[in-house]
């Protein structure tokens, strides 16, 4: 069963580097969804990238900060848990899993949705599942 509080982020505009209700990117929205719903703290790391899409900077950071960001990887995905998606071969999109194989996440052209693992976004994507400490 998919959490109710879920209604409480779709919708939420996709905003390079947000980090609130106003707009987020995927990292914004892990961040505020685990803030708010689990009592979890991550780093800002807005000023980290200039573009959420630039994928030069979002990888190697990606890769250089998953302990920190992510945490533990678990072998199946709990509520609450991080999917990290790899694109093109690089760790470029996190996700909160709601549930019922859905997660939570935040696209360019689509803003915050809810989206199935078996999806062809996330088919063969999904690196793993974490949780964060």
């Amino acid at each position: 069963m998919i959490p109710t509080w879920c209604a409480d982020y779709i919708g939420i505009p996709f905003r390079s580097q947000g980090r609130d209700r106003s707009g987020c990117d995927c990292y914004g929205l892990v961040r505020l969804v685990l803030s708010e719903r689990f009592s979890l703290t991550l780093p800002m790391f807005a000023k980290e990238y200039a573009d959420s899409s630039d994928r030069r900077v979002i990888g190697p950071l990606m890769e250089r900060e998953l302990p920190l960001l992510a945490g533990d990887q678990i072998p199946n995905p709990e509520l609450g848990s991080v999917a990290v998606a790899y694109i093109a071969g690089q760790p470029l999109h996190l996700g909160v899993y709601v549930g019922d194989g859905m997660i939570l996440h935040a696209k360019r052209e689509s803003g915050v949705l809810l989206e199935r693992t078996s999806s062809l976004f996330f088919r063969n994507r999904i690196e793993g599942y974490y949780r964060v400490n």
